[in-house]
């Protein structure tokens, strides 16, 4: 496990021993964790390959609260497979798509953007709206990915 901490919310990065199922950009995971007595929570996943799965976890509730304050790098926790749908299309059907997110809400995007290859053939525009760089989740990937500005 690897985590960054980004204000009131954490970039968490979760590792396994084997190859995780496969997920599609937009799917989310239930998270629970045992310092917790394993109360269950849906995440966005926000990347990942193989063994390993991304979240952008915000603070939102007594749960969430507690979960990104005392989260540890070390910690096991346990993750469902990949549910829900909220797939993007980026073929030719659909040739100009503007992305906006706030907030925490950019992980499906973060997922999407990841999954993409140069020869995908849409043009996407993404408006990303955060408090401040300081908070921005996913901000790093974003200035890495190819074709993306910020």
């Amino acid at each position: 496990m690897s985590l960054a901490r980004k204000g009131r919310a954490v970039e968490l990065t979760l590792t396994a021993d084997t190859d995780l199922p496969a997920y599609r950009p937009g799917q989310f995971a239930i998270l629970s964790d045992p310092k917790r007595n394993n109360e269950r929570h849906p995440f966005s996943i926000a990347g990942g390959t193989g063994g390993q799965r991304k979240f952008g976890i915000s603070v939102g509730g007594d749960w969430t609260t507690g979960f990104v304050q005392d989260m540890a790098v070390g910690d096991l926790l346990t993750l469902g497979v990949p549910e829900g749908r909220f797939y993007s299309k980026t073929s030719a059907e659909r040739p100009v798509q503007l992305w906006v997110a706030g907030g925490i809400g950019i992980t499906p995007f973060l997922a999407a953007l990841e999954a993409m290859t140069p020869d995908d053939a849409a043009q996407i525009t993404l408006v990303y709206c955060y408090r401040g760089v300081e908070t921005a989740i996913g901000i790093d990937d974003l200035r890495v990915h190819p074709g993306c500005a910020t």
